[in-house]
Formats: C-alpha cells, sequence, structure tokens
C-alpha cells in the first residue's frame, strides 16, 4: 500500500463539495496503517455538514462527468484545446490571439457545433444540469456572437 496513492474510505467518500474547503479537512495516515484519522480544521457544530473539496480548481464539466452534480457557485467556463493548449474561456471579453489567428473561422465553427449539440440534447430533470446547460449555451451564444464580429471572410 502507497499513502500517497490515497484509499477508499466508506465513510469519507459520502462527504459533500464544496468549493474552498480544500484546506478544511486534515487526514493522518501515518500512526497506524489500519487507522485514519480525519481532523477538521474548523470547528463544527453538533449536526453541522462536514465538507470536502474534490479537486483543486475543477470545473463543471469533471463534476458533471466524474460525480453527476454541478457546483453553481463556479464560473461559467467553455474549455477549448488547440495545438496542446488549453483555453478556459468564462466571458467573450477577450478571445485568446491563438483561437482567433484564422480571424475566429475555426472558434466559430466549433462553437457552431457544440451550441448545435446542446440545443439537441434531452432536457433534463436534474435542476443543476439544467442551470449548467443554460450557463453553457448563454455562454457559447456570448463567444460565438463575438466570432460573428469579426470579418474571418478578409483571412481566406
Amino acid at each position: 500500500y502507497d499513502a500517497t496513492q490515497g484509499c477508499l474510505c466508506p465513510l469519507l467518500d459520502i462527504l459533500n463539495h464544496r468549493e474552498g474547503n480544500k484546506e478544511q479537512l486534515s487526514f493522518d495516515y501515518t500512526s497506524d496503517p489500519l487507522i485514519l484519522k480525519v481532523k477538521t480544521r474548523v470547528a463544527v457544530s453538533k449536526g453541522d455538514e462536514i465538507y470536502s473539496n474534490y479537486g483543486c480548481g475543477i470545473s463543471n464539466d469533471q463534476l458533471l462527468l466524474q460525480f453527476g452534480f454541478c457546483d453553481m457557485a463556479l464560473p461559467s467556463v467553455f474549455t477549448v484545446v488547440l495545438g496542446g493548449e488549453r483555453f478556459d474561456l468564462s466571458s467573450a471579453a477577450e478571445l485568446p490571439a491563438h483561437l482567433i489567428s484564422d480571424g475566429g473561422e475555426g472558434l466559430h465553427g466549433h462553437l457552431t457545433k457544440k451550441l448545435t449539440t446542446l440545443w439537441a440534447a434531452d432536457e433534463s430533470s436534474n435542476a443543476q444540469v439544467v442551470w449548467y446547460m443554460t450557463q453553457q449555451r448563454e455562454l457559447q451564444e456570448e463567444l460565438l456572437a463575438q466570432c460573428d464580429a469579426l470579418d474571418y471572410s478578409s483571412s481566406e
């Protein structure tokens, strides 16, 4: 067993996620290999829920795919990977030069395909998923509008 690889703890894996709680729990694996000590770094009253953080900088994309929920406190982000470089777009305020070096034509096509897929998806009964899908549509429509404002026809 390698303690650095983590472990499955049936009681700890039921903790709900909350962004920013990364430093509120500490785990002691070293005192006895059969005992895992969990300490909180904040006061907890009887009946209060104890939260965990499922990952540093985890996005709603990852939360939804891996755990089946979204965190409405997180900003809406649309991720584009181009040439191995990741771009997390949270608004259309300023598109990175790499993404619009062709005048925006490639990004425009990518966003159009993504939006078509989002609009064609079945409506979920899960309120968090509905919220997430709505946020993604709005952000992608904003990004698409900025691409429409670019004159990529002159880059041909």
